[in-house]
């Protein structure tokens, strides 16, 4: 077997001869020392290892790293100590205040694995020797305002995840100027002004491609598009579908509207009277129609009136042209002027077979071929 150390009638420690081992003669039978009689200090070579119950859990050696295998490392810390030693700097540890406040297996919330504190402590995360940031029970914040960043221009999060209601704050804490806001019904709702390309909006909404100059955006403005060159507003709607600009008030949220059918490709300007009605057409030939967007067979380029009613009055430096229903199924144009510089006098009709007749300011007149 080996030569030993031998203490009355028992083989304390031996040694195997074949394998270089110093054994203990039975398994789990001695101890390196006593409580009150300690070994001074233990060496060992490089790529040493220390060994637990034949593997169960490991420490091994490599090149200024000790690894641990096969376990948990738990470390208990007097609360108010210098625990912490690296290289020849201190680190408090008040982040584990006692063993009663610390678990490895559960958390607050009863399941999962991590550290768990109890009331009252809070966990500290340090840099350069200062305080950087803390975790408490409710939140986990800067040690001061303003003081450090999550993620640098290099190294940035994958993803942020939050919950429903979620709030994002800028600005004072107590006084924020900008927040964005979740809601369970799928919106985010931003107080303050958003600036897209831009850190000054001059409204609620800017969104600047490029400077336009100096010119700043009129007062009352909600939405701005901004761009050195053109710049549009792009909206795009299904083939049978309208796009358009809807005006309302505290009266309709539809007193009139701005709308583009594509089905029809016809353009068009709804007034509040009758209820949003049409009352100014463009369509896909040039046709301009007022009141209308009925147009003649092979019409283009027509600009077309509905009858509607006759004026009574002539506005100054203008004329009023209309159309006048004169009986079931004709009509006629019609010209209201500022003044009286109207004479119904000439031929009678039955001189030319080419004849128009028109009203001017109320008096039928009857405009003949020459």
């Amino acid at each position: 077997m080996g030569r030993g150390f031998q203490l009355g009638s028992s083989i304390t420690i031996q040694q195997n001869t074949a394998a270089s081992n110093f054994t203990p003669a039975v398994d789990d039978g001695s101890a390196l020392g006593t409580t009150s009689l300690q070994w001074s200090d233990l060496f060992l070579a490089s790529g040493g290892v220390i060994n637990w119950n034949n593997g169960d859990v490991t420490i091994t050696h490599s090149a200024n790293t000790l690894s641990m295998a096969g376990g948990v490392l738990s470390v208990e810390y007097a609360q108010g100590s210098d625990n912490l030693i690296v290289g020849s700097s201190s680190r408090k540890a008040y982040f584990i205040p006692d063993s009663s406040g610390v678990s490895l297996m559960s958390g607050a919330g009863g399941t999962g694995e991590g550290i768990y504190l109890a009331g009252g402590n809070y966990l500290g995360l340090l840099a350069s020797s200062a305080i950087r940031a803390i975790v408490t029970s409710a939140a986990i914040s800067p040690f001061s305002d303003d003081l450090i960043s999550l993620g640098t221009a290099a190294l940035g999060w994958s993803d942020a995840y939050f919950a429903s209601g979620a709030v994002l704050t800028f600005g004072a804490p107590s006084t924020p100027d900008v927040t964005i806001t979740h809601s369970a019904a799928g919106v985010l709702s931003v107080t303050g002004s958003v600036g897209v390309g831009t850190a000054a909006p001059d409204t609620t909404l800017h969104a600047l491609a490029g400077s336009a100059g100096t010119v700043a955006a009129t007062a009352g403005s909600v939405i701005t598009a901004e761009n050195t060159g053109h710049c549009y507003i792009q909206m795009l709607s299904g083939n049978s579908s309208q796009c358009g600009v809807v005006f309302g008030d505290d009266g309709s949220s539809s007193q009139a509207s701005l709308l583009y059918d594509h089905s029809t490709n016809l353009m068009e300007l709804r007034g509040k009277t009758a209820g949003n009605a049409q009352m100014l057409a463009l369509d896909a030939n040039g046709n301009i129609g007022v009141g209308t967007a009925t147009f003649g067979t092979n019409a283009a380029g027509v600009f077309a009136v509905l009858s509607g009613t006759a004026p009574t009055t002539g506005p100054a430096d203008s004329v009023q042209f209309y159309s006048s229903d004169i009986a079931a199924g004709h009509t006629m144009p019609s010209f209201f002027c500022e003044g009286t510089q109207v004479i119904a006098t000439g031929q009678a009709d039955s001189v030319s077979s080419v004849r128009v007749k028109m009203r001017i300011n109320g008096t039928e007149v009857t405009l003949l071929a020459i």
